[in-house]
């Protein structure tokens, strides 16, 4: 008997990257009660490093590497040039506002602190991790009467953000 064929789909849904916070004292880490999205942004400052001379110093090899033969540098440079800066990221989560979470808690108590959590987002499509170190900076809470309670959690991350492969744990007890 011939193996079945099954249709392997290249994207998948948001469901499966959950935000999660980690407790370093006791190990747990819990994910963020009531989410419905979140955006992880990384970007980077530019530095302009443009000279009225200067330019890519190998940009007619890469030009010729590309089989561009018909480009020749100026005397002088007319384009800005930049090098990578600093980077920085965050998370934006919003949700459902958890009527009882271990992890809103923690947030909270962080907020009011002014002390850092641990983030993890956990991307179950990839089997990925991002961990990093963050401060939360905002923490809204919304009551509409037609809709649920709902709540927009910003953090603004400190360092890096560390990726891992993300191996499950299969549950432990009955």
């Amino acid at each position: 008997m011939a193996e079945e064929v099954k249709v392997k789909i290249a994207s998948y849904l948001g469901v499966k990257k959950i935000v999660r916070i980690a407790d370093l004292n006791t190990g747990t880490v819990l994910a963020i009660g009531g989410q419905k999205e979140h955006t992880v942004s990384r970007t980077a400052d530019t530095i302009d490093v443009s000279t009225k001379t200067g330019g890519i110093l190998n940009m007619q090899e890469i030009m010729t590497k590309l089989g561009v033969t018909d480009w020749k540098p100026k005397e002088y440079n007319d384009y800005k040039e930049y090098i990578q800066g600093q980077k920085e990221w965050s998370t934006e989560v919003s949700g459902a506002l958890p009527s009882s979470d271990a992890a809103y808690d923690t947030l909270e108590a962080a907020y009011e602190n002014g002390t850092p959590v641990v983030v993890s987002e956990l991307d179950l499509g990839r089997m990925k991790e991002k961990i990093g170190i963050a401060f939360v900076t905002e923490l809204s809470e919304e009551a509409p009467i037609d809709d649920l309670a709902g709540y927009s959690l910003s953090l603004t991350g400190t360092g890096p953000q560390v990726s891992r492969t993300y191996v499950p744990t299969p549950p432990t007890g009955a």
